[in-house]
């Protein structure tokens, strides 16, 4: 006797996992060039990082060097740490 399982429905993934066709890329690609030409691109994004965009220097330097190696600090000690909780009085208005 069969459980059944055929019959849940389900989806194929066949044609759908994997990287894009690259065709479908190249034609992004090539919208993205007629809206804004490569070098005209490059020149924005120099003015931007020049006016100081956090964002474009971090992005820019990413590219660049690389991205930072990211360290996590894991204690597997078992041992808690507790901080005790101070409690400020706030000044009042009128002092």
């Amino acid at each position: 006797m069969a459980d059944g399982r055929k019959n849940n429905g389900g989806h194929s993934t066949k044609g759908k996992a994997g990287r894009k066709p690259k065709s479908d890329e190249e034609a992004k690609l090539a919208l993205m060039r007629s809206v804004l030409p490569d070098e005209e691109f490059m020149k924005r994004v120099a003015k931007k990082i020049k006016e100081g965009s956090e964002t474009l220097m971090k992005l820019w330097f990413e590219h660049l060097y690389g991205k930072p190696k990211e360290r996590k600090d894991i204690n597997l000690s078992g041992e808690v740490k507790t901080f005790d909780k101070v409690f400020i009085k706030p000044p009042l208005e009128d002092e």
